[in-house]
């Protein structure tokens, strides 16, 4: 039997979004870990990363020195890969993770834009996107870390000695160390939340013996991903078609995660109780006097995490 090549993202090919991107906001702690047992929770403001409009240009350039290296290949002796339509199976795919407590890869293609997740031992760690915007560089100016002149200026040095921008970065005194480990945890949370955003493409799911070699891993419960990711990139008129106003839902009996292991808000948690299948999402929503697709992604959230379930 032939070896089968794990998904790749072309990392020597910077391609443009064919579609807007949306403005992103992100948390301002951000958790690590690296080698040598090496745990940090790193705290910051509040980040908002900036849009994009949609482009078609794919720029060819040699890939960031040390950068990682494409996944090894499955053979059969590992568990082989699935693969699907993307549509709104995101949440499952990566409960499947979580839930066998596996080490592999996800990745998502749409067009030429291609993406991939890096799980161990169940937890997301670490992700990769050939998109531009995507880049640590690009990210820092969405962010409003630095500017264009100052991404030039460091990348033509990161080019001229072949080092990484991040790196440059900090020795032109742009960026503190600290602010480059935070800053490259917010940069990952970011590539894996927009891919909440998608309704169309493919995926490839890889279980695998061995964890991504990664120096700087991402640690972020995949309940907590998964809850913030529908609600901050499901729209509205998406969460009515997954969650219609007659719909009433109630607690799952087989619940994927436990209440423990899921930060919710106090209006959240004072209104989870009186959500027990007696009531439709229409008189939850009015019930929480909350604006009704926020009240959606977080009843949607819970029945993706398998903590409710839906009944027509």
């Amino acid at each position: 039997q032939e070896e089968e090549i794990g998904f790749e993202v072309e990392l020597d090919i910077d391609v443009e979004e064919e579609r807007a991107q949306d403005p992103m906001e992100l948390t301002g702690i951000v958790r690590i870990t690296g080698g040598d047992n090496i745990s940090a929770e790193l705290k910051g403001a509040r980040l908002t990363a900036g849009g994009s409009k949609p482009g078609t240009a794919a720029l060819v350039r040699p890939p960031p020195p040390n950068y990682p290296q494409a996944p090894l290949p499955v053979t059969d002796k590992e568990r082989g890969t699935r693969r699907g339509e993307l549509k709104d199976n995101l949440p499952s795919l990566i409960n499947a993770f979580y839930q066998s407590q596996e080490t592999g890869e996800l990745g998502a293609q749409r067009g030429k834009v291609k993406k991939v997740v890096y799980f161990e031992k169940g937890q997301p760690v670490f992700a990769l996107s050939n998109v531009v915007t995507d880049r640590f560089g690009q990210f820092l100016v969405r962010v409003g870390k630095i500017n264009d002149a100052q991404l030039k200026q460091a990348a033509g040095m990161a080019a001229a000695t072949k080092r990484r921008t991040g790196e440059v970065l900090v020795d032109m005194g742009v960026l503190k160390e600290t602010e480059r480990l935070y800053y490259v945890g917010q940069q990952v949370k970011s590539v894996i939340y927009s891919l909440f955003g998608w309704e169309d493409g493919v995926y490839e799911l890889a279980f695998r013996r061995r964890a991504k070699d990664e120096s700087i891993k991402l640690d972020i419960h995949p309940a907590n991903l998964i809850m913030r990711g529908i609600k901050k990139l499901y729209k509205p008129e998406r969460l009515r078609r997954l969650l219609a106003p007659e719909d009433r839902v109630l607690p799952s009996l087989q619940p994927a995660y436990t209440l423990s292991e899921i930060d919710l808000e106090r209006w959240e948690a004072e209104l989870l109780p009186k959500v027990d299948g007696t009531r439709t999402v229409a008189e939850i929503v009015a019930l929480a006097g909350r604006p009704e697709h926020v009240v959606h992604g977080f009843l949607y959230g819970l029945v993706a995490l398998s903590v409710l379930e839906r009944r027509a």
